[in-house]
């Protein structure tokens, strides 16, 4: 018994493997009914199209996101596979990134309050700008972070 719990302290500390983008999206795509491969192939196109929007990666999470100007973004989209410690480091690693590039403020949609968790943990301050019931019938905040 002892040797399983330690191995399984041990796979946690481990780092995951490099997933593929496809892999990242794939439970997006089974959402949506569509195939990965259609997600690929509209982002690419987005990010081709729209010099104001990109794709950001961090260990095994997908940030989308539209330059607003004048230092804001809006982080569209946001697909993870990373483990909890690992988001935490996928949200900083962003924030940083996005620090660096000049943004001073980024606004994001969240559905699941386990992610307002994590980005208060990956030491993010934020205010909840707005909440309610999306379109989609799920229930959502808008959070603002201030660099």
């Amino acid at each position: 018994m002892d040797g399983e719990v330690l191995n399984q302290v041990k796979k946690e500390r481990q780092k995951s493997k490099r997933l593929e983008a496809e892999e990242i999206l794939q439970p997006a795509a089974e959402q949506m009914g569509v195939d990965v491969t259609t997600i690929i192939k509209a982002l690419g196109d987005k990010v081709r199209s729209d010099p104001s929007f990109r794709v950001m990666r961090a260990n095994n999470t997908l940030f989308m996101y539209q330059n607003l100007g004048n230092g804001m973004m809006d982080v569209v989209s946001m697909e993870t596979a990373d483990r909890p410690r690992e988001f935490m480091d996928s949200v900083q690693q962003f924030t940083q990134a996005g620090k660096k590039a000049g943004f001073t403020r980024a606004k994001f949609l969240i559905h699941n309050p386990q992610v307002a968790k994590a980005m208060q943990m990956a030491g993010l301050k934020y205010k909840i700008d707005a909440q309610g019931i999306g379109p989609d019938g799920r229930p959502y905040m808008q959070a603002i972070v201030e660099a």
